[in-house]
């Protein structure tokens, strides 16, 4: 079936994650029933549920042919690889299903109307981005400021369009390239997994554009910016239809809070959010989220059994070029003992470096000082 002209969209999870999935998905079928609709898994089936029974093609991520994906599994914790593999998955879809244009959706977003105007956008561009404001946050006090959107980037990657271009495939391939390595949690080194690369997309790559439309991607950020209500049985944004909303830091335990990630906002000073979080929290328990979200990781763990340690990632990470020396499969822990002491030796080499060239600058002085 030639599936060229062909949209799709696409979002990635853990197995944890699955109620979110599937609650994406079925927004998705319902605005937009002619898409295809990807899954992606950073993580392993292990016999929980059945692609059959799924509104999305589910798609494992060793399947996506990373090399060396033992490796790549390992070093990165379960939100650093959800989103390190983000562009090997739309490559995947553009390559496999030859689709002309694919949104990207963070599983914590719903969509509540059709999504024609990006796809629109995608004809005359490779790229579609969304930034996480337009206005600065108001000196308060409170939450999030304009700072925190330098350290974690301008745009917001829980949604990125692209459309099947030889420009495209170059970004794709760029940003894999950056993420292959780069993909951490790690604002001191300027990096926040995925998303603060896409800095660099719209003076690096032609065709990219920046959509500042209201009703998208609209969440606990940009809240300050935007006025939100329900009439006659459709959600609203600043008067424009309410396209997706992306709920970000969301708890079921405790839907007043709006996001676990800020403290500016919540259903006690914004009451009329309150429907909108009533009805997502429905919608996940009915998804099963409350069971999916007690399912282990796969790469949680040693292949005895034994839980992977934040440190122990760290410290296989710290080896760089070299792992591939004390390990080809660092979920086997009999390689453990040996890339945790090299580990050791990599992490304090700048320092020994640092001293020896201090040691031999004072023998050089002192043998100058006898001449």
């Amino acid at each position: 079936m030639n599936l060229l002209n062909k949209t799709a969209f696409c979002t990635i999870v853990a197995k944890n994650y699955f109620g979110y999935a599937r609650s994406v998905a079925q927004s998705l079928r319902l605005k937009h029933p002619e898409s295809l609709i990807f899954c992606f898994l950073a993580d392993r089936i292990d016999n929980k549920f059945v692609q059959e029974n799924e509104d999305f093609i589910l798609i494992e991520s060793h399947e996506l042919g990373i090399p060396n994906f033992e490796s790549f599994c390992f070093k990165y914790d379960v939100v650093e690889l959800a989103t390190a593999i983000k562009p090997y998955a739309m490559k995947f879809i553009l390559e496999r299903y030859n689709v002309s244009k694919l949104i990207y959706l963070d599983p914590d977003i719903y969509v509540f109307q059709r999504l024609d105007f990006i796809f629109s956008l995608l004809e005359d561009h490779s790229i579609v981005l969304t930034p996480h404001i337009t206005q600065s946050f108001p000196e308060d006090g409170k939450g999030m400021v304009d700072q925190h959107i330098l350290l974690a980037g301008i745009y917001n990657l829980g949604f990125i369009g692209i459309a099947n271009t030889k420009n495209t495939k170059l970004f794709l391939e760029w940003w894999q390239h950056k993420l292959y390595e780069y993909c951490l949690m790690d604002s001191a080194n300027g990096m926040c997994v995925d998303q603060k690369w896409l800095d660099f997309a719209p003076i690096m790559f032609k065709g990219v554009y920046v959509m500042q439309k209201d009703g998208y991607n609209i969440s606990y950020w940009n809240l300050h910016e935007h006025k939100l209500e329900y009439k006659e049985g459709t959600w609203y944004c600043d008067n424009e239809f309410l396209y997706f909303y992306h709920f970000s830091g969301f708890s079921i335990k405790n839907i007043t809070i709006i996001s676990k990630y800020q403290n500016r906002f919540s259903l006690i000073n914004r009451p009329e959010l309150k429907p909108l979080f009533e009805f997502y929290k429905e919608l996940l328990l009915l998804n099963r989220q409350d069971e999916c979200s007690k399912w282990a990781y796969s790469y949680g763990f040693y292949s005895d059994g034994s839980k992977i340690q934040n440190h122990d990632r760290k410290s296989y990470y710290i080896l760089g070029i070299n792992r591939h020396e004390v390990s080809s499969n660092p979920f086997e822990k009999k390689h453990y003992l040996q890339w945790k002491i090299k580990s050791i030796f990599f992490s304090l080499r700048p320092y020994i470096s640092s001293n020896l060239a201090k040691l031999n600058f004072l023998k050089v002085f002192l043998k100058r000082l006898k001449h």
